[in-house]
C-alpha cells in the first residue's frame, strides 16, 4: 500500500509541473525524429568570415537586462496554442505547407514571438522563481507555455525557409536556442526533464534545420554548430535542485537530530500528506507512526554504527532517529547516481548503469529515494541531443566539401579533416558510421546498448541537383 501511494504522488508531482489545467496536452506526445532520413542537401561553401552565422545572439549584439522578465510576458500566449495545430503543420513536408494557413496561424501570435526575439537578445536569463521556498510544491504551468511557443517559432522558421528568406531564419533560430539555453537555468529545467515533451525545445530546432541543409542557397553553418555550447544543456545543476528540492519543501531535513519528538513526529506526517498520498490528517498521522515503529530498530542500529554512540542513539526522539536514517540513506544512494552527472555519457554510462543497479536492489521502502528521478534514461536523452547536433555539423560538412569538389562526397570521415573535422558521437565517444554507396553518403548514430534503438539515427544523404 505504501509504495502505490508514493508512486501515486510521484507521478502527481511531475504532472503538478505543468499545472492541473494542461493535464490533457501533458498525455500528447510531440513528433519523433525519425531515425532514418533522406537527404537532398544544397552545396554550401563555408561563411567568410566564418562566425558570420550564429545559433545564438552574438554578445556584440545583445542588449542589457534579464531575459526571463521578457519571456514570462510573452509565455501566457502560449496557453492559446493549440497543441495538435501546430504538430500538424510542423508535420507536413516544407514544399506541401499551406501557403497562407501556416502563415495565418503564425500571425496570430506575432506580438508573442517579437517577445522572445526581445528576450534572446538579452544579457542574461535569471528566473528568479519560489523553488528555495515551495519545492516540490512549485508550479511551472507557464514554462509550458513557453515551450509551446518555442515550437510555433520552429513553425515560423520553417515558413521563412521555404520563402528563401534565410536571413529572417537566421534571427528566428537565434531565438530559438536562446529560449532553450535559457532552460538550462533553475527550475524550467526540471520541467524539461519531467515533461511529457521531453524532448527539448532544440530537438523541433534540429528537425528544422535538416530543412535547411536541403534549402538552396542557405548559408553553411558547420561553425555555428560548432560553437554551440558544449554541453548545450548541463544536467548537474537541474539534478542539484532535484536533490536539494527535498530541503526546501522540509527545511527541517537539513537537521533531523535536532528535532525535538513532536517536531520530528509532525515533519513525518507533513511528509506522508506530500510523499505518501495521504490527504487526510488522522489517517497520514497513522501511516507516519506505523512507518517509525516498523524502521526504529534499523534506524537505531544504523545510528549506533555511525556515531560509535549506542546510548546517544537510544535517547534520540524515535521519530527524529528514523528521518536521520532516511536521510543519510537518500544522500547516499543520490550521490552514487548524480556523481556521473560530470562526465560525458559515453564515459559515465557503465559506472552509471552499476551504480543504478546498485540502487534498484538496495533501494528500502525509503519515501525519500522514490522522489529520485531516472538518471539513466535522463542523460542519455541529454546525450542524444548533443549527438543530433553533431550530426548536423557532419551534414554542415559535407555540404562545404560538396561545394569544394563539384558535388562529390568524401571516401571518408577523416577527409573532411583538417577544414572541417567531424565531431564524434557524443553517445558513443567515437566516429559515426560513415559509408560511401554509390554517391550516397550513409552517416549512421548507432544505439548505446543492444535493444535499445530509440537513439538510433541513419541519414541517407545525396546532393541536389
Amino acid at each position: 500500500m505504501m509504495a502505490r501511494h508514493i508512486l501515486a504522488c510521484t507521478a502527481a508531482l511531475l504532472v503538478s509541473l505543468a499545472g492541473p489545467a494542461d493535464n490533457a496536452d501533458a498525455q500528447k506526445r510531440p513528433l519523433e525524429t525519425p531515425r532514418e532520413a533522406r537527404l537532398s542537401i544544397a552545396p554550401a561553401r563555408l561563411p567568410v568570415p566564418a562566425l558570420k552565422h550564429r545559433l545564438l545572439p552574438p554578445v556584440a549584439e545583445q542588449g542589457p537586462g534579464n531575459a526571463a522578465t521578457v519571456y514570462l510576458a510573452a509565455f501566457p500566449a502560449g496557453a492559446e496554442v493549440d497543441f495538435d495545430t501546430v504538430e500538424g503543420f510542423l508535420a507536413t513536408p516544407l514544399d506541401d505547407l499551406p501557403k497562407t494557413g501556416a502563415a495565418s496561424y503564425v500571425a496570430r501570435f506575432a506580438d508573442a514571438l517579437r517577445l522572445l526575439d526581445v528576450a534572446g537578445h538579452r544579457s542574461f536569463c535569471q528566473w528568479d522563481d519560489a523553488i528555495r521556498e515551495e519545492g516540490l510544491r512549485l508550479s511551472l504551468r507557464h514554462v509550458r507555455n513557453g515551450r509551446l511557443l518555442g515550437r510555433l517559432l520552429a513553425l515560423r522558421i520553417r515558413l521563412e525557409i521555404r520563402d528563401g528568406r534565410h536571413d529572417d531564419a537566421l534571427r528566428s533560430l537565434q531565438a530559438g536556442f536562446a529560449l532553450a539555453r535559457a532552460y538550462n537555468t533553475g527550475t524550467p529545467f526540471l520541467y524539461a526533464m519531467a515533461s511529457s515533451d521531453s524532448d527539448g525545445i532544440e530537438k523541433v530546432l534540429f528537425d528544422v534545420l535538416r530543412e535547411w541543409a536541403e534549402a538552396p542557397g542557405s548559408p553553411n553553418l558547420y561553425w555555428a554548430l560548432a560553437n554551440l555550447p558544449r554541453p548545450f544543456h548541463d544536467p548537474r545543476q537541474a539534478l542539484e535542485i532535484e536533490e536539494a528540492s527535498v530541503y526546501f519543501t522540509f527545511p527541517d531535513l537539513r537537521r533531523p537530530e535536532q528535532l525535538t519528538a513532536q517536531r520530528a513526529e509532525q515533519l513525518m506526517e507533513d511528509m506522508w500528506r506530500l510523499i505518501g498520498g495521504q490527504s487526510d490528517a488522522p489517517a497520514a498521522r497513522k501511516a507516519a507512526a506505523d512507518y517509525v515503529q516498523r524502521m526504529l530498530p534499523r534506524a537505531r542500529e544504523w545510528l549506533a554504527q555511525s556515531t560509535g554512540d549506542a546510548s546517544r542513539a537510544g535517547a534520540m526522539p524515535e521519530a527524529a532517529a528514523v528521518l536521520c536514517h532516511m536521510v543519510a540513506e537518500y544522500r547516499r544512494e543520490v550521490d552514487e547516481m548524480y556523481k556521473w552527472a560530470g562526465m560525458p555519457y559515453w564515459q559515465a554510462s557503465e559506472g552509471l548503469g552499476k551504480s543504478v543497479a546498485r540502487f534498484h536492489d538496495t533501494k528500502t521502502d525509503n519515501p525519500l529515494l522514490t522522489l529520485v528521478p531516472r538518471v539513466t534514461s535522463q542523460l542519455l536523452m541529454f546525450a542524444i541531443r548533443e549527438r543530433e547536433s553533431a550530426l548536423l555539423q557532419c551534414v554542415e560538412a559535407l555540404r562545404a566539401h560538396a561545394a569544394a569538389h563539384e558535388g562529390r562526397f568524401p571516401a571518408s570521415l577523416e577527409e573532411l579533416a583538417p577544414d572541417t573535422p567531424a565531431p564524434p558521437d557524443p553517445v558513443l565517444g567515437k566516429p559515426f558510421e560513415y559509408r560511401l554507396e554509390g554517391g550516397i553518403v550513409i552517416l549512421k548514430a548507432v544505439s548505446p546498448r543492444p535493444g535499445f534503438k530509440g537513439s538510433e539515427r541513419e541519414y541517407r544523404i545525396s546532393v541536389r541537383r
